[in-house]
């Protein structure tokens, strides 16, 4: 169901004594201002968000389309098959040559033989990312769905309780109107039995002082939507909730960029935002070998650390230093640079491939 806003209900909203609906913005500002009570002045009717965030979820639920992968409209898989054909050439390429080596340095179906099975390993590579790619399409697929679903029964239950709401206050709307026509009644009747014209003079001399009042409430008001809620103060609104408001703004502005302080000095718990921070930073200087910050947040860094001294190992044995391999127990004392080949294979083996990168 659709709202009735009055120009008084947006002067409240304007103030925080109703809560804003910016549904109810006229001059498309952002924000809910006295102006929008002018441009509003006998009112406005808006429609039930709830009703229109049901209907947007169900239109998008109804007319989704069915799930379909293509891998050639996926920049990710397109990524993926140009790096694995490049590198199942490079190595098909080097298989040959090396093959060769062993043959008297001419081809033969045994060299061919290495380089396909060379190539066919990295197309079994891109085949299984394909997959992979695929399901977490899917993945994303699902969890839209299952978030439309979950949008749609939270619509479904806030419009539920908006149409009590109002049945509710349609009820408490009919009463204060009774109430009102019962007083009008009453005045009307002590007007006719004390006098029509002295309740004229007294009717006129109030609508006059209500006049100026709404003049100066205007002017107040108009302040207020630059930024100046003095006159509303001086004419005892309390502003406190207005500059808490604008405090809490900049506040969030400075934390977008670091500084937390202001939203600490709000009472904001911050431990979390600085968590976070403290994560990133260690995750980056991770990057570049310093796992220090790691260790700090309590994170077993053993793992990586071995990682890297393989990785170390790999990087010397190129180009001739073994010391590294024999450190982490490989046996160096005969090895030819052509046997690290070997070494490659077994570190592979284990899921390390940088000695087979850096080979190939």
């Amino acid at each position: 169901m659709s709202k009735h806003y009055t120009a008084k209900d947006i002067l409240e909203m304007a103030v925080n004594l109703q809560e804003p609906d910016l549904s109810a913005d006229m001059d498309g500002d952002g924000k809910i201002t006295p102006g929008d009570a002018r441009l509003a002045f006998d009112g406005v009717d808006v429609p039930d968000p709830a009703m229109v965030m049901s209907r947007t979820a169900l239109d998008r639920l109804m007319n989704a389309p069915s799930f379909r992968y293509d891998g050639e409209s996926d920049p990710a898989f397109q990524r993926y098959r140009e790096m694995y054909e490049a590198a199942g050439s490079r190595a098909a390429e080097d298989a040959f040559g090396l093959a060769s080596t062993h043959t008297g340095g001419y081809g033969s179906s045994y060299a061919s033989t290495v380089a396909n099975d060379a190539y066919a390993l990295y197309m079994d590579k891109l085949a299984a990312k394909s997959g992979e790619l695929e399901q977490q399409a899917y993945d994303r697929y699902r969890d839209e769905r299952s978030d439309l679903y979950r949008q749609l029964e939270a619509a479904k239950d806030q419009e539920d309780r908006a149409y009590a709401r109002d049945l509710d206050a349609q009820k408490r709307q009919d009463t204060l109107a009774k109430e009102a026509a019962d007083r009008q009644y009453r005045a009307e009747r002590d007007a006719k039995e004390d006098g029509f014209r002295e309740r004229e003079l007294d009717n006129k001399d109030r609508e006059f002082g209500r006049n100026s009042l709404n003049d100066l409430i205007g002017f107040a008001f108009d302040a207020a939507g630059e930024g100046d809620y003095s006159y509303l103060a001086a004419l005892g609104v309390d502003t406190s909730a207005l500059t808490k408001k604008d405090a809490l703004a900049a506040a969030e502005t400075y934390a977008k960029y670091g500084d937390l302080s202001g939203l600490e000095k709000l009472g904001v718990d911050v431990s979390s935002l600085k968590q976070a921070d403290a994560m990133d930073r260690a995750a980056y200087y991770a990057e570049y070998g310093d796992l220090s910050e790691l260790e700090k947040l309590g994170v077993n860094t053993a793992s990586l650390k071995k990682q890297n001294a393989m990785d170390r190992a790999a990087f010397y044995a190129k180009y001739g230093d073994l010391s590294g391999l024999a450190a982490l127990g490989v046996d160096v004392s005969r090895m030819r640079k052509d046997q690290l080949f070997d070494v490659a294979a077994l570190f592979a083996k284990y899921g390390n491939y940088s000695l087979l990168r850096l080979l190939v």
